[in-house]
């Protein structure tokens, strides 16, 4: 399918009519974590890690994961 004709199929699909803007962007991770780390938290602190991730529809260790990656590139 050429650019333009791939242009004009979104244009006439449903898609254009759809409102997109709550979507959110999704990173997808390839390749599981290769070392491992044991941190020791409050439990207090870990239950309010494990509800935002269970509101984000993340595994709390995922979200932890994502937490200290954008820490450091927000450095």
């Amino acid at each position: 399918m050429k650019t333009g004709a791939a242009a004009s199929w979104v244009a006439d699909s449903r898609f254009a009519r759809c409102d997109l803007s709550g979507l959110r962007a999704v990173r997808f991770e390839c390749a599981p974590g290769s070392a491992r780390l044991d941190v020791r938290l409050p439990e207090d602190l870990l239950a309010a890690v494990k509800i935002a991730a269970a509101d984000r529809g993340l595994p709390y260790q995922r979200y932890i994961r994502q937490l200290l990656e954008g820490a450091l590139s927000a450095q």
